[in-house]
């Protein structure tokens, strides 16, 4: 094989710095990184050319030029294993933007492994995942330097699959389905034998989904939820003899449970989509930005500052772990743990804290890292540009302190120009002016350099930095009353730094002893729950020797939108979420429909008309008070809505209609000594305007509470331990609203005492039909007898009936006397 080519293609995901564009085109912006397809193009991978359809080195964004290039791709030479695989990724993580994925599709192994240090270095550099597509095996047996591309994988954070040609198309799939600018690592395990692994993973709400990949022979994956039950928001993307990978997508959060198996030595990776990322870096001093710092440690000195809690490697060859904990730096975003010594060989790192909602989370950074022996000069003091002040006859020292490997050349600079034969670190200079004079230190080496500026008696009166903020001076601010305010800061710059307090109407604010929080020496102010007593005037007031200045702001605390009628929650529908009066009018029928909302500033109210079949709202004209006298047409729905505060209530207004029973059918009950009698007349709908009340015999039936009881409703009548003497009778229910009423009776009769009477005699047998019969009687205890319907009492059957063959046996009779 000649060279691998190289598919090289700008997409969106998520990175920490751009190059400038190819061929014309514009930089990278930020949130740009490569997907990067090194390929083997010789013939014996032809049949997966006919199926990816990737072709010869190619930089674009351009699609179209792409789709050109792919057509153009030729298979040539092959057959000789190993190939030159580093080179091409080598070639391709020089060309590729950080943060990318690259994919390694190949059939052989690698004749260049001696590259690996090279590529090695530039995986950590760019901080990318590399996975290795490997079909077939067509270099058998595998060599030793087969395990090339298993460290490259490892090292990365990425896997390698062993699949068919033919399965290439279902590996792609799976690719694009993981291409995603927040794209981040939540657990790795590589074991060098068959084995089962529960792997508990704490989920947090910025967590969008995660998929779990396993490579291995006999893969397979299991996922429960947080309830300890098979999540069904798992999706099978891929499952092959030896690559399985499941998705789950819009995960809740908790601790999930995954189950991960294989049958060979295999590797597990758990990705997901989150809102929440992170950089890393290394330096020798405390830095104000994440860009100070190093994408790899100094070897041999100690470490200051690194974004993560937990260092470790796993596998059989020197597998260690330690942890340290992470604490904020002062006026940054940034976070660090205590120096170290950083550990030989290639190790990797583990960041874990909790989200806004107390929910655990654990993120992977990007790849594996080992020391350097090489690095650029890296400034030692607190920060790149420095403001010193000089007296007249006096002097100061300028400290330029750097370290790198090779130890950086010193050069001196005042106001552009070099100081001749200056390489120390260390300047002292004397009081001349008190003019602006800029002192400039360089330090170099083969690696890169560092430039640290002094500006000496350099004098600048506040400015506010935030554009917004300079925007928002003398504005008045509305907060709603318990909502927290949360004017920040007024970050302004100044040389000297400018000192900075707030003033409430004119007043100080101090520091302690108010419910107006102050941080950072009076820097931020926060009111955690405003009330009435916040309102007034704010002012932060910044000013130093060369100037001051002043932020203005009106705060006004309002009162949300409520209604002033306690009544109206009894109005609330839970499941349409809004407040819904239903009223009854008939076509033409003027009503005044009440909505009494107050807020502070007084709500401004809208009413609107809303003819269901049309499902559109017209604003009403004119209609602006808490109450609205209108014309009802048929089936109108009228809504109010609050501008402010966006509260609103529906009035449903329809025709009036009689009352409709659930069961209108007339009853008939019989009832025994003490039993309990249930009289129901609900009805469908019920509501204010729906009233009902009971009649027994026609008279008025007025439940007692413990005898006679109505439910809460009053639709249902109760009778507990029932008397057969008084309570039998005529019942009736009448059901009534503004459009009339409908009854419903029951009729209530005592149970008679009854039984059955004696059996008859069998009746001779039926010789035919080889059956003989008997019967008895439901009786009143008078004799007579109880109609079918009502043999409640009488239990069993009335007729009875038996074979008699034996009465039917034929035989022959005497004969007669002669004739």
């Amino acid at each position: 094989m000649h060279f691998v080519k190289l598919l090289l293609i700008f997409c969106t995901v998520a990175v920490t710095q751009c190059q400038d564009g190819l061929n014309g085109d514009p930089p990278p912006r930020p949130g740009q990184a490569s997907l990067v397809i090194v390929f083997d193009t010789t013939s014996s991978m032809g049949d997966d050319l006919e199926e990816l359809h990737v072709g010869p080195e190619l930089e674009t964004t351009n699609p179209q030029e792409l789709l050109t290039e792919l057509d153009r791709v030729t298979v040539y030479g092959g057959g000789d294993c190993p190939e030159m695989c580093i080179t091409g990724i080598k070639f391709a993580l020089e060309k590729c933007l950080p943060n990318s994925f690259v994919y390694v599709f190949t059939d052989a192994d690698a004749k260049d492994a001696y590259l690996m240090p090279d590529a090695m270095s530039l995986l950590q550099e760019k901080r990318t995942s590399i996975t290795f597509i490997v079909a077939d095996d067509a270099c058998e047996p595998i060599p030793p330097t087969f395990n090339t591309y298993y460290t490259l994988a490892d090292a990365s954070n990425g896997q390698v699959y062993r699949i068919k040609s033919r399965d290439t198309n279902t590996i792609l799939e799976s690719v694009g389905d993981t291409l995603d600018e927040g794209l981040q690592i939540l657990k790795l395990i590589n074991s060098d034998k068959p084995g089962s692994h529960d792997i508990p993973l704490d989920v947090d709400k910025n967590l969008k989904d995660f998929s779990v990949s396993v490579s291995g022979s006999d893969p397979n994956i299991t996922v429960n939820s947080p309830d300890n039950q098979p999540s069904k928001k798992a999706k099978e993307l891929v499952n092959l003899p030896n690559v399985m990978t499941v998705k789950i997508m819009d995960p809740e959060p908790g601790v999930w449970t995954i189950g991960a198996s294989s049958s060979s030595p295999h590797s597990v990776k758990i990705a997901g989509i989150s809102d929440i990322t992170f950089r890393f870096g290394f330096t020798l001093h405390t830095p104000l930005t994440i860009d100070e710092a190093l994408p790899r440690p100094i070897h041999p000195f100690a470490i200051r500052t690194l974004s993560t809690v937990r260092f470790f490697r796993e596998g059989p060859v020197n597998p260690f772990e330690f942890i340290h904990p992470l604490a904020p730096i002062k006026n940054t975003y940034l976070f660090s743990c205590r120096a170290f010594k950083p550990p030989t060989g290639v190790f990797k790192i583990e960041v874990k804290g909790e989200d806004n909602k107390g929910n655990r989370f654990s993120r992977i950074l990007p790849t594996g890292l080992d020391t350097t022996d090489v690095a650029k000069p890296q400034y030692l003091g607190k920060s790149l540009e420095q403001n010193v002040d000089l007296a007249p006859d006096t002097s100061v020292e300028l400290d330029c302190k750097m370290v790198g490997k090779p130890q950086p050349a010193i050069r001196w600079f005042k106001d552009g120009a070099e100081i001749p034969g200056v390489t120390d670190e260390v300047l002292r200079i004397e009081y001349e002016s008190d003019k602006l004079i800029t002192y400039t230190c360089e330090g170099s080496n083969s690696e890169g350099s560092q430039n640290v500026v002094f500006k000496v008696n350099n004098k600048e009166p506040p400015e506010v930095i935030d554009w917004l903020m300079r925007v928002a001076n003398d504005s008045t601010v509305h907060v709603l009353a318990g909502d927290p305010w949360y004017p920040s800061n007024c970050p302004a710059k100044g040389v000297p730094d400018p000192t900075q307090m707030w003033q409430k109407d004119g007043v100080d604010i101090p520091l302690e002893g108010s419910q107006i929080e102050l941080q950072e020496d009076g820097k931020f102010l926060t009111i955690p729950a405003a009330n009435e007593s916040d309102a007034g005037v704010y002012e932060c007031i910044v000013e130093n020797p060369s100037g001051k200045l002043t932020l203005r702001y009106k705060v006004e605390i309002d009162e949300p939108v409520k209604f002033s009628n306690e009544s109206e929650a009894d109005n609330f529908d839970p499941e349409l979420e809004s407040y819904i009066e239903k009223i009854s009018a008939n076509p033409g029928e003027t009503v005044t429909l009440q909505c009494p909302m107050v807020g502070k500033p007084q709500p401004n109210i809208t009413w609107y008309r809303e003819d269901p079949m049309e499902f559109e709202r017209v604003p009403i004209e004119g209609a602006t008070e808490n109450q609205l006298t209108i014309e009802i047409p048929l089936g109108m729905f009228v809504l109010a809505a609050i501008l402010i505060g966006n509260l609103e209530k529906q009035f449903q207004i329809t025709p009036p209609t009689l009352p409709k029973l659930n069961d209108p059918t007339e009853k008939k009950i019989r009832i025994k000594p003490d039993e309990d009698l249930s009289l129901d007349c609900s009805v469908e709908a019920p509501n204010a305007e729906t009233t009902v009340k009971w009649l027994k015999n026609e008279q008025p039936l007025t439940p007692d509470g413990s005898k006679v009881i109505a439910s809460e409703d009053g639709y249902t009548l109760n009778v507990t331990k029932a008397d057969i003497n008084s309570d039998p009778g005529e019942y009736r229910c009448v059901v009534e609203n503004p459009s009339g009423n409908i009854s419903k009776s029951f009729s209530v009769e005592k149970v008679v005492p009854s039984k059955w009477s004696t059996w008859t005699e069998w009746t001779t047998c039926n010789c035919r039909a080889r059956v003989q019969f008997r019967n008895r009687f439901c009786q009143y205890n008078n004799g007579s007898l109880v109609a079918p319907s009502d043999r409640s009492q009488c239990p069993g059957e009335a007729v009875q009936m038996r074979p008699c063959d034996n009465d039917c046996d034929s035989e022959w009779t005497p004969f007669g006397e002669w004739s």
